[in-house]
């Protein structure tokens, strides 16, 4: 090892000093992103919270030296789970899209929902149920 080396590295110059507190500011903003910001949008949010003015260069050098790049999020894979569909045991459609009915109370559809509302100081789960009738529109039970 150079002997120059070492008293570089004993005492930091003024620019790795600099470096240094503006690879702080850039870890304040990452850890605030969640550490999602890459280096062209580094330097627009530097400017509005520092007002400091870097080149894409430098906040690139920056941050990899520091190790604060951008964690890239990985993108899941979709797996078929089977090759065949299987509709044993699955209803049949008697509709078929013909949401319609020429008599009343012959053709009935419901739906489920969950509402949230809040009771005693805390949240809860209700379930509303409608039964339609498709003659006429109207909710029967």
């Amino acid at each position: 090892m150079p002997r120059s080396s070492y008293y570089a590295a004993k005492h930091p110059s003024e620019s790795m000093r600099r470096d240094e507190q503006k690879a702080q500011w850039i870890a304040q903003i990452q850890q605030a992103c969640f550490y999602t910001i890459g280096r062209r949008r580094m330097g627009v949010l530097l400017e509005q919270a520092q007002g400091l003015k870097l080149g894409q260069s430098q906040i690139g050098r920056l941050m990899k030296a520091f190790e604060l790049n951008a964690k890239i999020r990985q993108q899941r894979k979709t797996y078929q789970k089977s090759r065949c569909v299987q509709t044993q045991g699955l209803a049949a459609n008697v509709l078929n899209r013909y949401f319609s009915s020429a008599s009343p109370r012959s053709k009935l559809v419901a739906d489920m929902t969950y509402v949230p509302y809040y009771e005693d100081n805390q949240w809860h789960w209700g379930y509303l149920s409608l039964i339609l009738d498709l003659y006429d529109r109207s909710i029967v039970a």
